[in-house]
C-alpha cells in the first residue's frame, strides 16, 4: 500500500507544530513510499551489514578535499550552464530508492531523500530563525543549496556560505551575479584550522548540515571558535551516535556506519557538558527518526553561547 508523508508526521518527528509554509511544502512535494516485505528488508539490511564489514569503505576526513572540490565542480558547470536550483543540489542526494521511516525500511521514488531532508532543514529555520537575525552562516556549505533555498523565503538576510573546498567559493561568486538581489558571499574555512580574523555579526545564526561530521572527533577548535565569536544562535544538523539506542537494530546499523565512516562523535555530549558548565544554553535537540539507506537522518540541536 502506497502511503505519503502528512504534516502531523513531520510534527511528531520535531516535536514541534509547523508553519503555513512547511504544511505547503509538505502537500507540494512527491514523499509517497511503501513499506518493504520481510524478504527486502532483509536484503537491505544484509547490504548494510556488507558495506560496513567492506574495508575498502572510505574514511572521512580532510584527505577527501579533492573530491569534494572535484563534486562541487560538477554542481559548478551545470549551474554556470542552467542558472537554475536544482544545478546546486549535491549528487549524493537520490542515489537510492530505499529510505528509513519510523524505524524501518521503506520503498521511495529517488527524490524522497531530498524532498525529506529540506522539509525538516525548512520547518527548523522558520521556526528558530526569526527576523531578529541579521546574518546567517553556513560552515561547509558546499555548493550553497541551503542558502539559496533559504533565500526564497527570506530576502532580507546576509548569508555566508564558508567551506574548505574553494570551489564553493567559486560557486558562490556565479550565484551572485546570476542573482543581483542576493545578498550572499563566500570564504573558505576549515574547521580543523579555524580562521579569528572572520568576524561574525553579532545578531548572526551559525549553521552547519552534514559539514562537522568530517571531522570525527576533531570538533573542539571550532566549537571554541564559536565561543570566541558568540553568534546569538547556533543549528547544527549533524551525526550524534552517542545519542543512538544501540539495543535497536536500525540504530545500530547507523551507529556501526558512522563509526566506519569516521564520522562526527562526542559533539553532543560535548555540547552537553558546555550547558552543564554554564558555558553555553541548548534551546532544542531532536534524534531524527528517519533518513536514507545506510543511516538516520542527522540529530538536531541548538544552542547559543552565554556572553
Amino acid at each position: 500500500m502506497i502511503k505519503k508523508v502528512n504534516v502531523n508526521d513531520i510534527e511528531e518527528i520535531l516535536g514541534f507544530k509547523l508553519c503555513e509554509y512547511s504544511v505547503k511544502q509538505i502537500d507540494d512535494l512527491n514523499l509517497e513510499y511503501q513499506y518493504t516485505d520481510k524478504s527486502e528488508r532483509d536484503e537491505i539490511i544484509l547490504d548494510i551489514i556488507k558495506k560496513i564489514s567492506n574495508n575498502d569503505m572510505e574514511r572521512a576526513g580532510d584527505h577527501r578535499l579533492n573530491r569534494w572540490e572535484s563534486g562541487w565542480h560538477e554542481n559548478l558547470i551545470s549551474y554556470k550552464s542552467e542558472g537554475k536550483y536544482k544545478n546546486l543540489i549535491p549528487r549524493y542526494f537520490g542515489k537510492y530508492d530505499v529510505a528509513r521511516w519510523k524505524g524501518d525500511f521503506v520503498k521511495v521514488n529517488k527524490a524522497f531523500d531530498y524532498n525529506l531532508h529540506i522539509v525538516i532543514v525548512d520547518a527548523i529555520f522558520h521556526k528558530f530563525i526569526t527576523n531578529e537575525y541579521t546574518h546567517i552562516y553556513e560552515f561547509g556549505c558546499g555548493p550553497a543549496y541551503n542558502l539559496y533555498r533559504m533565500w526564497s523565503y527570506n530576502k532580507l538576510i546576509n548569508m555566508v556560505g564558508l567551506d574548505w573546498a574553494n570551489i564553493s567559493q567559486e560557486i558562490i561568486n556565479v550565484i551572485k551575479e546570476k542573482n543581483k538581489n542576493i545578498k550572499i558571499s563566500g570564504e573558505n574555512f576549515n574547521f580543523m584550522h579555524p580562521n579569528y580574523k572572520l568576524d561574525i555579526e553579532e545578531s548572526s545564526v551559525v549553521f552547519t548540515h552534514s559539514a562537522l561530521e568530517q571531522i570525527g572527533e576533531s570538533h573542539k577548535d571550532f566549537i571554541d571558535f564559536v565561543l570566541c565569536k558568540k553568534p546569538a544562535l547556533c543549528i547544527n544538523f549533524e551525526p550524534a551516535p552517542e545519542l543512538l539506542n544501540r539495543d535497536c537494530l536500525m540504530e545500530e546499523l547507523t551507529f556501526l556506519y558512522q563509526k566506519k565512516r569516521n564520522y562526527l562523535r562526542n559533539y553532543f555530549s560535548y555540547l552537553f557538558e558546555l550547558e552543564k558548565n554554564n558555558k553555553i544554553k541548548i534551546i532544542y535537540h531532536k534524534k531524527i527518526n528517519c533518513g536514507s539507506r545506510y543511516m538516520q537522518h542527522q540529530s538536531i540541536i541548538v544552542w547559543k553561547p552565554i556572553a
